[in-house]
């Protein structure tokens, strides 16, 4: 098949992340390195920055694999993924890919235009609120077909992001926004769905290591990154799973665990580490349902670690509880025990301690852990829970 250069480098440009991984992966495919697009899909996702805003061609693909993955006549993802970019490709229509290329075109018109170039339906596309002078705002799946489900819940497709200040300062701030406005992604975005999945804020993307976090602090809670000795605060490697928090939950600094010895909570929300298959967006607001659990202990406080998957994933089907990922996932439950309990090492720190033995507690637990932190929270929204650690409750 004679692929159009301009077509693959604009393809690339505009579903990738980064000029530099964009050069890399066009220089492959001018010398003949990259033959075929399961390869260029390939190529540019480990090309890709880690530190990324946007999603990567291999989130793309993976999102319209998932798309359609009711509708392929069982069509597997590398297949899939051959018929979507051969068809991108094939279309040799340079003025399209020019159209998609153009900062002058906003991201809901861009996905559009990609969806119409693969002659792909636009119903699941999320609207593109207004972008306030000087800020910059940002949306799950920009550049790519949103989920299917989006469509079916509008209100997980009107969640977005504004950023505020430069990246990599101590003054940059993320905000997520629901219909274009700021919301707290603590106190604003329910805890659960009626079909009974969770919501998760992603702070730290997987494959990323700058330490972002919830603002609990700060009006609106945004994200930013955490700072220690007047340093931002970066992992001392990446963090290998999509890392954030569960909204209206809160780990009672004077709320003691009888099981774990006394020990009290962190102050904090509810941490959730989510394994799935795909990188998610820094402040994105996505379903998941819990799995299990893992009953940290740092620095002398209860930091719970609740293990999840996204409902959206290609392998969350079979993941209901900790023996499912055992079985799907073999030894993915210890990397991340290993990984929480060792991060600190490198910096000169002891290693962080479990309760129950190390062990990862089943969904049920999991899911009462969760019961309980939301009602912890609701006390100190409510005001039955004095304020003393000066949190910003709106």
């Amino acid at each position: 098949m004679a692929h159009s250069v301009l077509a693959q480098q604009t393809l690339l440009k505009s579903i990738s992340v980064g000029t530099g991984s964009v050069h890399k992966a066009t220089t492959l495919s001018k010398h003949g390195s990259v033959s075929t697009p399961t390869k260029v899909v390939r190529a540019i996702s480990g090309l890709a920055p880690r530190h990324s805003k946007h999603a990567s061609l291999d989130s793309a693909v993976d999102l319209s694999f998932r798309l359609y993955k009711h509708e392929s006549g069982g069509l597997n993802r590398v297949n899939l993924s051959d018929q979507l970019l051969e068809k991108a490709f094939s279309q040799n229509n340079d003025t399209i890919w020019e159209n998609v290329q153009s900062p002058k075109i906003s991201a809901v018109n861009k996905s559009q235009q990609l969806a119409e170039l693969l002659d792909l339906p636009t119903d699941g596309l999320s609207a593109d609120p207004s972008t306030p002078k000087g800020q910059q705002t940002s949306y799950n799946g920009v550049y790519v077909l949103q989920h299917r489900q989006d469509a079916q819940d509008p209100k997980m497709s009107r969640f977005g992001t504004r950023e505020q200040g430069e990246a990599n300062t101590k003054e940059y701030r993320q905000f997520v926004q629901h219909e274009g406005k700021d919301v707290s992604a603590w106190h604003d975005i329910p805890l659960q769905n009626e079909d009974g999945s969770f919501n998760f804020v992603c702070e730290i993307p997987k494959e990323t290591s700058a330490k972002m976090e919830v603002a609990t602090t700060e009006e609106s809670n945004p994200l930013k990154q955490d700072i220690k000795k007047d340093k931002l605060r970066f992992y001392p490697y990446n963090i290998h799973w999509n890392y954030g928090m569960l909204p209206q939950t809160w780990e009672d600094p004077e709320h003691k665990s009888e099981e774990l010895g006394g020990i009290a909570g962190d102050n904090d929300p509810v941490d959730v580490v989510e394994i799935g298959t795909t990188q998610c967006q820094q402040g994105g607001v996505y379903k998941v349902k819990p799995l299990g659990a893992y009953a940290m202990i740092d620095d002398g406080e209860l930091d719970w670690k609740i293990v999840c998957i996204r409902t959206d994933d290609p392998k969350a089907d079979v993941l209901n509880d900790i023996e499912d990922v055992e079985r799907e996932m073999p030894g993915e439950l210890e990397k991340v025990m290993i990984w929480f309990r060792d991060y600190k090492i490198p910096d000169g720190k002891p290693a962080n301690a479990y309760g129950y033995d190390s062990r990862p507690m089943n969904s049920d637990f999991a899911k009462m852990v969760i019961g309980e932190t939301h009602e912890l929270y609701n006390n100190l929204k409510e005001g039955k829970r004095d304020n003393n650690g000066a949190l910003a409750l709106s």
